[in-house]
């Protein structure tokens, strides 16, 4: 008499399937949670030893400098080499002397000015680099000149990530901040040269630039920029924060075309140095609140009245109001 098999049990047999995956599944989840977490860690190949550039990048690990004694490294990358904006970037310079740097702010510049554009403040025409000291002349820049590196491609990023991989090492600083100025054309990309050896309609694309903040990180081990702003037009775009993000706290852009004057850096630069205790977001409200209304361009009577006679075309006499009102009414900034 042979004895009958119990039946299988299909619900028991699904379960034993299933629970391996889902065992699995939850190890994966914990890891990425691990991973993303307060604490950083670089994924890697152990073999090869090469990190990726994004998870160190997407940390969120905090500050670790106490914001009573915190400084701050602005750099700022003018690329004036331009016949149209050679002036009004150069003009930027000026504005930021009148704040100049601090014992706990220092502002670096590299501007590559152009030949035949502006001729003013002796009218040379190739790239330098200067530490920005306290002065009260808005025609002629009277900081340190740290090196002149005759003619630079500006819209080589690989010039971008020399500058800023410099400034970084050459001046220690606890948070960073870096400014892009020139022409912007949005997602596509902006920072054109105008006298370049490369391509003459060559740009930073949103990929280089994204390629070389990544170098930036790795080169200089920088956690991450505290602010990352784009003196451009039409660079406050999703893609283009969203190229930004992983290696900034804070951006800020324009939607819209910029005016000529671009921003107030007098007014963000003044309350930073009043206030170096500021966090990113300070930072970055007080460019915008600075923009066009506080600009010197529009609040000093002279500069004022070429910018209405020479730029706009209108009456040199139109006052602060009038001036701010034809120039901010189509404008925009966050």
């Amino acid at each position: 008499m042979t004895t009958a098999s119990p039946p299988e049990n299909k619900t028991n047999q699904k379960i034993w399937v299933i629970l391996p995956v889902v065992l699995l599944a939850i190890c994966m989840c914990l890891g990425l949670l691990a991973g993303s977490g307060g604490t950083a860690y670089l994924l890697m190949n152990k073999k090869s030893a090469q990190p990726t550039r994004r998870p160190t990048a997407f940390s969120t690990l905090p500050h670790d400098q106490d914001p009573a004694t915190q400084t701050w490294l602005v750099m700022i990358y003018s690329d004036a080499d331009d016949p149209v904006l050679e002036e009004d970037l150069y003009f930027d310079l000026n504005e930021a002397e009148m704040v100049g740097s601090s014992d706990r702010v220092t502002i670096i510049a590299q501007v590559d000015r152009y030949h035949g554009g502006f001729s003013g403040d002796g009218d040379w025409s190739s790239t330098r680099r200067y530490r920005l000291q306290k002065d009260d002349d808005l025609n002629t820049l009277a900081s340190e000149m740290i090196a002149d590196l005759g003619e630079a491609d500006m819209n080589d990023p690989a010039t971008l990530v020399d500058f800023v991989t410099w400034a970084i090492s050459t001046y220690p600083a606890d948070r960073h901040v870096l400014i892009l100025s020139d022409h912007g054309m949005g997602w596509p990309g902006g920072w054109t040269d105008a006298q370049s050896t490369l391509d003459e309609y060559d740009y930073i694309t949103l990929k280089e630039l994204e390629t070389a903040l990544g170098e930036i990180i790795q080169k200089t081990g920088l956690h991450k920029f505290e602010l990352i702003g784009l003196d451009a037009c039409l660079m406050g775009m999703f893609e283009v924060y969203n190229t930004l993000s992983p290696f900034a706290n804070y951006a800020v852009a324009s939607e819209e075309v910029e005016p000529v004057m671009g921003f107030a850096y007098w007014y963000f630069l003044d309350r930073l140095v009043q206030r170096p205790e500021m966090s990113g977001a300070e930072l970055g409200t007080a460019i915008v609140e600075g923009y066009i209304s506080h600009d010197l361009r529009i609040l000093d009577d002279s500069s004022r009245a070429a910018l209405l006679k020479y730029v706009y075309g209108t009456s040199a006499d139109g006052s602060i109001e009038e001036t701010i009102n034809l120039i901010g009414k189509t404008t925009t900034i966050s």
